[in-house]
């Protein structure tokens, strides 16, 4: 569950962040970002959330946007790739574990 609202929540913050892109830095219609609206954002935090890199976006238009962009990034792929998704690793480890032991037991 925490894993789905993180998810919202950087899809949210990609989505606002191409809304800033598109005006701010006078990105043209025929190269707009895969994150401009809110199911290109969720596909797009989905994607890094399994290891898919894709930055080539961040620095379109005038690249006024791109730190916070990048800083972004960092942040969802450190949290959702690296941190959540070894959680559920070591949870689903743990379950098993537990599982051949009343196994063995029995």
């Amino acid at each position: 569950m925490i894993f789905l609202v993180c998810i919202f929540a950087f899809a949210n913050s990609f989505y606002i962040m191409a809304k800033n892109q598109i005006e701010d830095d006078g990105i043209p219609e025929d190269s707009l970002p895969s994150y401009k609206d809110f199911p290109g954002a969720l596909k797009h935090v989905y994607r890094i959330a399994l290891g898919d890199f894709d930055t080539d976006e961040y620095s379109l238009g005038d690249g006024n946007n791109e730190i916070v962009l990048w800083i972004l990034f960092l942040f969802s792929s450190l949290l959702l790739c690296i941190h959540l998704l070894n959680m559920l690793i070591a949870i689903m480890g743990e379950s098993f574990a537990a599982n051949n032991e009343v196994k063995d037991i029995q």
